[in-house]
């Protein structure tokens, strides 16, 4: 009976951790405690003075998620289009208290659990005033005054969204007009050429329209290649989508195993439909993230692009989200997920921009759709945001020779969410060159068990050649391991001492042949023990932080007995 029911419970974690941003997604039902607030994200609830949603309410969640506030994203899993998320009295306490009432809310609505709610109140206010907003222009926040069953969908706990706006089709204020319409607080957006997504902890890129080729196409698209596949969220918008699914431009991954940009969604590519269905669609999947929106979406707006048909074949999960009703092959807007576990998402939407002015319940939804990928969690960034050190043990690192191959080998026994490692190698005065990359052997990047890691090195050279690995985080991140020397081919004394003299008060000491266990003592020229390793059996150590002056190095071989000295000279300029 246990067996059966740990694989149930694995298969409903599995259901919820994998399912969220699929179709035909699990319920995940929690108690929403009385006191809770309810961030409405409907168009009754969250009406601005206009009458209109409230687009400011997308700012409150980001200001409040980058201020560490526990949130859930409340959707009812198998819902149809506009259905209520939560049913439950409740009042309005901000921006002005209400009397009491049986609400519905529908369109996605954001939760903080009671017990979340410490500084919450204050962290509005000043959101109000950071953005100089008044009366109804105010985002509206409810408080439950009773308990009610509640699907959250995604615990965005530790998720701090951060877009980047990339700027290759040179329209990139198409999509920071969006921002600035929605109040996102400016640290969680910028513009970027797609070289640095993962380095600068970016969740969610986007690319407006686009219908420009070369370099920096080439150079973008590959950067969107590897964030989406290392767990971040991507949106093309009109001419956008065809440039990015259809380019199609061989490259080569850090691992050296060819990959093709492009082709998220499709075999073979899209082409454009531009129907002018309007809002005369259907939408397969109210359920899922991108359509947490009420009322209609046009996906006839305007522009180079406004729909499209799949060439051939979907892939990577691809499932439409606005299609025709009468034909379904025409689409206006899409999601693609390729890779298992959070994040990894590829939208894809029609139209060139939204009405400027936002006053058309289309165009806000349109714009909501937008905002909704955008607030999408991954978990890319979760370590990068809270800036811990890099969660990879390595526990042991070494680095032989065999004739002209040097042979590494290294093992961990922790690893989250790790990405791989860089084999760097530096022979003599130059710099450390990358020969290499190993993926990480663990699954989705966790794992708490031991993994061995080998890599083979070409290297002929007659000098003592240095290697050092550089760990790889998903969120960019990376650190060294320590150095391990290496004799060059004619080297042939057992005992490397590199570089002799030292003139930065650094000494590798590296061993040939097996690990055996050796007692090291560095002394300085009065015989006092600077430094000293016993019962070591790895192959190379290290000595820092010398000063100028002649040092003797002893080194007792526990095994054959063999005692061998040498001298070094430290000579800081």
């Amino acid at each position: 009976m246990r067996k059966i029911y740990s694989f149930l419970l694995a298969i409903t974690i599995a259901s919820v951790c994998f399912g969220q941003d699929l179709p035909n997604p699990g319920s995940n039902l929690q108690t929403l405690p009385s006191g809770s607030y309810i961030i409405a994200m409907d168009n009754t609830n969250q009406a601005n003075t206009a009458g209109n949603f409230n687009l400011k309410s997308y700012g409150l969640i980001v200001h409040l998620l980058n201020n560490n506030v526990r949130m859930r994203w409340v959707i009812t899993a198998g819902k149809i289009k506009d259905a209520v998320d939560i049913s439950v009295n409740a009042q309005k306490v901000k921006p002005a208290t209400a009397a009491s009432a049986n609400l519905s809310f529908r369109a996605g609505p954001i939760v903080i659990f009671a017990q979340d709610l410490a500084n919450v109140n204050t962290l509005i206010d000043g959101y109000y005033t950071a953005n100089s907003l008044t009366g109804n222009n105010r985002p509206s926040v409810y408080m439950t005054n009773a308990a009610a069953t509640v699907d959250v969908r995604y615990d965005m706990i530790g998720f701090k969204p951060k877009a980047a706006v990339l700027n290759d089709g040179a329209n990139q204020a198409i999509h920071l007009a969006n921002f600035t319409a929605c109040s996102i607080p400016t640290i969680s957006y910028a513009v970027s050429n797609g070289t640095d997504l993962v380095t600068q902890c970016f969740t969610f890129a986007s690319e407006p329209h686009n219908d420009n080729s070369g370099t920096a196409v080439d150079v973008a698209i590959n950067g969107i290649n590897t964030f989406v596949k290392v767990g971040g969220n991507f949106l093309a918008q009109c001419e956008g989508v065809i440039t990015y699914e259809n380019r199609l431009v061989a490259i080569n991954a850090a691992d050296g195993n060819p990959l093709t940009n492009g082709g998220f969604q499709t075999l073979t590519g899209i082409t454009d439909a531009n129907s002018n269905a309007g809002t005369a669609i259907k939408y397969p999947n109210p359920d899922l993230s991108f359509n947490q929106y009420q009322g209609n979406y046009s996906i006839s707006k305007g522009g180079s692009l406004k729909n499209w048909k799949v060439a051939t074949t979907r892939i990577n999960n691809t499932h439409s989200h606005s299609h025709v009703t009468a034909d379904t092959t025409i689409i206006g807007s899409s999601v693609s997920k390729v890779r298992s576990g959070t994040g990894g998402l590829v939208f894809y939407i029609g139209n060139h921009r939204f009405d400027d002015d936002l006053t058309t319940l289309s165009s806000i939804n349109g714009l909501r759709m937008y905002m909704n990928a955008f607030l999408t969690p991954v978990s890319i960034n979760s370590i990068c945001a809270t800036g811990g050190p890099l969660p990879v043990t390595l526990t042991g690192f070494a680095a032989n020779r065999n004739r002209n191959q040097v042979e590494l080998q290294w093992s961990t026994s922790i690893e989250a969410n790790s990405l791989g490692f860089e084999i760097q190698r530096k022979n003599g005065d130059f710099d450390y060159i990358s020969v290499g990359f190993v993926q990480s052997k663990a699954i989705n990047g966790f794992s708490s068990e031991i993994l061995n890691y080998h890599f083979t090195d070409l290297n002929a050279t007659k000098g003592t050649s240095l290697y050092r690995l550089r760990q790889v985080d998903k969120d960019g991140r990376a650190k060294f391991s320590d150095i391990r020397s290496v004799r060059g081919l004619d080297q042939t004394s057992s005992v490397l001492v590199f570089p002799n003299p030292s003139y930065d008060g650094k000494v590798n000491i590296s061993f040939n042949g097996t690990n055996d266990k050796r007692n090291i003592i560095l002394t300085d020229a009065a015989g006092r023990t600077i430094k000293q390793w016993n019962n070591s059996s790895e192959n190379s150590v290290q000595a820092e932080n010398l000063v100028s002056g002649m040092y003797q190095i002893r080194i007792v071989n526990q095994v054959t007995g063999i005692i061998t000295t040498d001298k070094i000279i430290v000579s800081k300029h």
